[in-house]
């Protein structure tokens, strides 16, 4: 849980080319949300219904405990395949230990290709929207889910945040996009703490905002 400044302002940056409702700056900036820790970039957030009009929130999270075999398997047979047209065929070969070593790297290549992963990307779930119960969960690592009813949920909110690359809070910081849901005591609680992907982002908030039935604001570079 974390305390971040919500400033809203006619003054912030915004593509207009989105229908913007803005607004009014409050008295206190400064405003509660929860955030779960070690949350990380959301890369290609979607909709997913599921039986008993349940929607799911989905979105990639990098895991830096993967290593991408897979990924670095193709490097190796693209080098591979750059060496053969460099050496022009078996020119370069000069000796059966070159032939030897050159298909151990093949069959290793091929090996980590077909068998390892080919990104450090996972699909994770980010909050259900239970239509039949009327509720808004969030799966908290480690505790009972949160939940917040439907009759409590004030607004959508859709904005721009300085969001940081590493798991850590440390380091280089870029723009990302943030939908948050306002609860009935005046909490933001992430949807989408913070994505790359703005379009994916804003149709997650204009769905949510029709079956919610609350407005979805726009407050730009406004979460910090």
């Amino acid at each position: 849980m974390a305390l971040v400044e919500l400033g809203l302002s006619r003054d912030v940056s915004m593509d207009k080319k989105l229908p913007v409702k803005w607004a009014g700056t409050p008295d206190d900036p400064a405003v509660e949300v929860v955030s779960a820790p070690g949350a990380r970039m959301v890369y290609s957030p979607f909709v997913r219904e599921r039986p008993g009009r349940l929607l799911q929130v989905r979105g990639q999270r990098d895991n830096p405990d993967v290593v991408p075999w897979g990924f670095w398997g193709a490097v190796m047979l693209g080098a591979l395949l750059v060496m053969l047209i460099v050496f022009r065929g078996n020119s370069g070969i000069q000796s059966m230990w070159d032939m030897l070593w050159f298909m151990l790297a093949i069959a290793m290549g091929s090996v980590m290709l077909k068998l390892g992963k080919k990104t450090s990307l996972e699909e994770h779930l980010l909050c259900e929207l239970d239509q039949l119960r009327g509720i808004v969960t969030w799966p908290v690592e480690g505790r009972a889910q949160m939940a917040v009813p439907f009759e409590e949920v004030s607004e959508l909110v859709f904005g721009m945040t300085h969001y940081p690359i590493s798991s850590d809070g440390e380091g280089t910081k870029v723009h990302a996009f943030s939908l948050l849901l306002r609860d009935g005591s005046g909490r933001l609680v992430p949807i989408v703490e913070a994505s790359p992907n703005k379009g994916e982002t804003h149709d997650v908030g204009k769905l949510f905002s029709r079956v919610l039935e609350v407005p979805l604001t726009y407050v730009g570079l406004g979460i910090k």
